[in-house]
């Protein structure tokens, strides 16, 4: 290809996955609602959330005895084909 012309993307699509770990499950449904509702991300769905226990969080150490309860979670969606109307 040479600078004149554009590159042949075709119809691309854009999957992303998010995870990570949230206070309570209640949190996680919250997020996975509000991307559902967003006009940048479509086809949201939660590929996994479960209870964890953690000691640690990063180089913090959890005061609690036997650690801290969290929501583990992974979301997969897609960026969705947004266009914002030019005024």
């Amino acid at each position: 290809f040479n600078n004149e012309q554009e590159l042949p993307l075709g119809d691309v699509r854009f999957k992303v996955l998010i995870n990570g770990i949230a206070a309570d499950a209640g949190d996680v449904a919250a997020l996975v609602c509000k991307l559902e509702d967003s006009p940048y991300f479509c086809q949201v769905y939660p590929s996994f959330s479960r209870n964890k226990t953690i000691q640690s969080l990063g180089k913090f150490e959890i005061p609690a005895k036997g650690g801290l309860q969290v929501s583990e979670f992974e979301i997969s969606c897609y960026l969705a084909n947004y266009c914002q109307d030019k005024y």
